[in-house]
């Protein structure tokens, strides 16, 4: 699968490569270290007293000004609810190891594909009878990478990760307290506050401030309060854009 991306960046590709193409392969996870490559930022090892993630993904920035640059990621894992696959540049082929799980399915006993990317593209010819040393290779390299990157164990679970009871490391801890600090992506509904049922209450922590009219709350970069919020109906609950649309009816400092 080809997925496109547009880069724009009038003060640093030259005239001559403006509209141009390149066919290497990159993976999403390439893009944060080639935004700091080209800015010349090095991400921290600690923020504000705690250890940070390393960044993971390979620079695609020589790519910008020269289409013939190698690809910098050859090795690449995918998992996503227990569906697995990683590509791989071994001996000058590009391959392609793939599973495709159903869930509540044993992950030992699914049987993996193998394709040659440069030969089909379109993932239509499995090699995985004709190639079976090079498929356990392959195998054993997504293996590594899923332990690298804090993949395992696997779990095939969708929605019911979110929607799991009250408890410690979830997104719905036992407190009932919901920390919100902006900047922040959207929130899913299974994974925010509850702001449906009868009891019409909940307690969110979060940065706010009064907005100009009565009724209104909008979050910015103060401290943050502990407010008690009554919610309107069928509110639908969408990260800090429901937070703007919350009544505030109690303010209790953490």
């Amino acid at each position: 699968m080809h997925v496109p991306m547009v880069v724009h960046w009038p003060a640093g590709i030259a005239a001559d490569q403006r509209g141009t193409k390149r066919t290497q392969f990159i993976n999403v996870s390439d893009v944060t270290p080639t935004v700091h490559e080209l800015l010349g930022v090095t991400p921290p090892e600690t923020y504000r007293g705690l250890d940070q993630l390393p960044i993971t993904g390979n620079s695609f920035a020589s790519m910008l000004a020269d289409p013939e640059a190698p690809a910098t990621n050859t090795l690449q894992y995918f998992e996503n609810s227990g569906s697995r696959a990683l590509v791989a540049l071994l001996d000058d082929i590009w391959w392609k190891a793939v599973i495709r799980h159903i869930p509540g399915d044993d992950f030992d006993t699914e049987q993996w594909e193998l394709f040659d990317l440069g030969a089909d593209p379109s993932e239509c010819n499995d090699l995985a009878g004709d190639q079976p040393e090079r498929l356990t290779e392959l195998i054993g390299l997504w293996w590594a990478e899923a332990e690298r990157h804090g993949v395992l164990p696997l779990d095939d679970r969708g929605v019911a990760l979110f929607a799991a009871p009250l408890r410690e490391n979830s997104p719905h801890p036992p407190s009932r307290r919901y920390v919100y600090r902006p900047p922040m992506s959207r929130v899913p509904s299974v994974a925010a506050s509850a702001a449906h049922g009868s009891t019409g209450r909940n307690r969110r922590t979060a940065s706010r401030r009064r907005a100009g009219r009565r009724g209104r709350a909008a979050v910015h970069d103060a401290d943050d309060l502990v407010v008690g919020l009554q919610y309107r109906p069928r509110l639908r609950v969408d990260g800090v854009r429901a937070l703007r649309r919350l009544v505030p009816v109690r303010r209790n400092p953490a």
